[in-house]
């Protein structure tokens, strides 16, 4: 027993009975037991500083968001943390962005719409001033997400290359759709009295179309310019700024894209007569109808819609009521049964249709 003991002890054999070899061994197994601790307590002390210094650096995030007034903060934090970035490096971002040191690229389809509705209304001035207010994208970014179609403002009379490039610009780049009846729109804008350098084509624009033929509106030299303003503003006025702006526009029957889409949009000072405005309105509706963005691929016009005007109300009369509906038409025997109903027609069968309240305003009197 003794000298079974001698060779192997049991765990708890007090150190007394212990031989010198056993108690070597046993301090050996302590070191080791005591090394182990040590290692468990240096892991866990590395592990406990890490959260604390994560902990103080949320805080130090919610701090920069609480104090921070920078632009698109959530933009900034978002493309931060698709670039993996950490909280230590997301906050000295926002602390960065309020200091105007970074900004954030990523946005919104919704910020692109309405840096450009504040361009159409504004124009692009204000929208720079609500960019850097506001941290919206630039006007030119903006325009990068749009098509833009550029309509071709009449200079001078009004020329059929300026109707068939509005009607190649509006409708030929829209996509295919089903072909159906169109309304021919036309009616008068108040503008701002005034002569206007048009760059892309090096002409005069604002004046009336009226009387704006009687002079050359290309600008060639210093002469010329002053032998407008000469008609204008001279002894004997030839010329005048337009008063009013003739827009016309074509829209669809339909109950998807029924939008307007211009095609004419013209100056003028109100002294056109009636056979001028019939000749206007007869080679927008045969633009219409030749065009190959126009009736071939989106239908014919099927009436034209104007206001009270007298004027444009004769030249109506003139052009929409030619003739009776051919009663080999495909509507004519419905239309036929009701009685009063007025059948005379335009050439391609285009009716007129004036403004109701107008109608109703010459028939109370």
């Amino acid at each position: 027993m003794i000298e079974e003991r001698a060779r192997v002890a049991l765990p708890h054999t007090p150190y007394l009975f212990l031989t010198h070899q056993q108690l070597c061994e046993l301090l050996q197994a302590t070191n080791e037991q005591l090394n182990k601790y040590i290692l468990k307590i240096l892991n866990l002390s590395r592990k406990l500083s890490t959260m604390i210094r994560r902990l103080g650096d949320s805080k130090k995030f919610i701090m920069a968001i609480a104090s921070s007034d920078c632009n698109r903060l959530g933009q900034l934090v978002g493309v931060a943390l698709r670039q993996g970035s950490s909280w230590q490096a997301i906050a000295r971002m926002i602390q960065e962005a309020a200091e105007k040191v970074k900004q954030t690229r990523c946005y919104s389809q919704k910020d692109f719409d309405i840096v450009h509705l504040i361009d159409i209304i504004s124009g692009p001035k204000l929208g720079y001033a609500m960019s850097h207010a506001l941290g919206l994208p630039s006007v030119t970014a903006a325009m990068r997400h749009f098509e833009c179609r550029k309509l071709m403002p009449s200079v001078g009379p009004v020329k059929d290359t300026e109707i068939n490039h509005n009607i190649s610009e509006f409708f030929g780049k829209l996509p295919p759709r089903p072909k159906r009846g169109h309304n021919l729109q036309l009616d008068e804008l108040a503008i701002n009295e005034g002569a206007y350098y048009d760059k892309s084509r090096n002409t005069i624009r604002g004046l009336c179309r009226d009387h704006s033929g009687l002079l050359d509106l290309k600008i060639v030299d210093y002469d010329s310019v002053l032998h407008a303003s000469e008609a204008i503003h001279g002894k004997h006025r030839v010329c005048h700024y337009g008063k009013e702006a003739t827009v016309a526009a074509i829209t669809a029957f339909s109950k998807d894209h029924y939008g307007p889409l211009p095609i004419l949009v013209s100056p003028t000072c109100k002294a056109e007569t009636a056979e001028k405005a019939a000749n206007l309105i007869q080679r927008m509706l045969d633009c219409w109808h030749c065009h190959a963005a126009g009736e071939a691929r989106f239908g014919p016009i099927w009436c034209f819609s104007t206001d009270g005007d007298a004027t444009r109300r004769l030249a109506c009369y003139s052009l929409f009521m030619k003739r009776d509906l051919d009663p080999l038409s495909e509507i004519y025997e419905s239309l036929s049964r009701l009685p009063g109903l007025n059948l005379r027609v335009g050439d391609h069968d285009v009716t007129m249709d004036f403004d109701p309240k107008y109608l109703i305003k010459r028939m109370s009197y």
